[in-house]
């Protein structure tokens, strides 16, 4: 690694995106600080998940550049970001399983197509990385027999399977009520303390950005309009910070509501 270990593990520089003529990244400047966990916050179509994407590579900038422990990754063809992307762990908003594979199957499909471990050394990791979830249980069941909230877990199991540096969450709590939310919320910070790695979430969701931060990046139209600690963030004097801060929360405290 080329950064001290309390640097950052990724950078962004005068990063730029559009589809189209519709810009959706406006010269991003920002530093994740190794393990920690930043928190990408914003109004609906900001580019939060647009950015994480990029942080994975999922996506190139039209513009700017991309580090990783120093390197930069926004040029490295397809076959060189493999080794990259082995390196992080992505949790998709939807958990994207595969339907017609058990969960053991599920988990254990990175491990089958990026190392040469057996078929026990395997199947021992999967139920390594289910019981960190508290879901080893579920081993043999199919995705379709799950609650929306076990879903999310055995996916985030699949997200640890190769023992990533980074682990990318785009929306972990949507569509989960406030005791699932919380269930999810526990476990990044689980994951956090005892994989001792980087956490980046994409989230709307105030009572989770609350719980889980160390470091909160807000975007607004594609640019980031303020940075700091929950703290800061909560006693930001801009008005877009403080009226998504107040709406979420209302929100949150509806669907509390809603689920009694």
């Amino acid at each position: 690694m080329t950064e001290t270990a309390n640097g950052s593990i990724f950078e962004c520089r005068q990063l730029n995106k559009s589809f189209d003529t519709t810009p959706v990244l406006n010269s991003i400047n920002l530093k994740v600080i190794r393990n920690r966990i930043t928190t990408i916050i914003g109004p609906s179509g900001c580019g939060k998940t647009v950015l994480l994407k990029h942080f994975m590579m999922l996506m190139r900038p039209d513009s700017g550049e991309i580090y990783y422990n120093g390197q930069r990754i926004d040029q490295l063809s397809e076959k060189d970001l493999i080794q990259f992307r082995c390196q992080c762990g992505f949790l998709f908003q939807a958990g994207a399983l595969f339907d017609s594979q058990t969960v053991n199957d599920n988990v254990a499909f990175p491990l089958q197509q990026h190392t040469n471990k057996s078929e026990s050394e395997i199947e021992k990791i999967v139920l390594e990385k289910l019981d960190m979830v508290g879901l080893a249980h579920t081993a043999k069941r199919y995705p379709s027999e799950l609650s929306g909230g076990q879903q999310k877990r055995i996916a985030l199991a699949r997200a640890i399977a190769l023992s990533p540096n980074v682990i990318l969450y785009d929306e972990p709590t949507t569509g989960l009520d406030p005791v699932r939310s919380d269930i999810i919320n526990n476990l990044i910070l689980k994951l956090q303390n005892e994989l001792k790695i980087t956490s980046i979430v994409v989230t709307h969701d105030m009572n989770s950005v609350y719980r889980v931060s160390d470091h909160i990046v807000m975007l607004d139209q594609g640019s980031i309009i303020a940075e700091g600690n929950v703290d800061e963030i909560k006693k930001s004097y801009n008005d877009k910070v403080q009226h998504f801060i107040y709406s979420s929360q209302s929100a949150n405290n509806m669907e509390k509501e809603q689920s009694h």
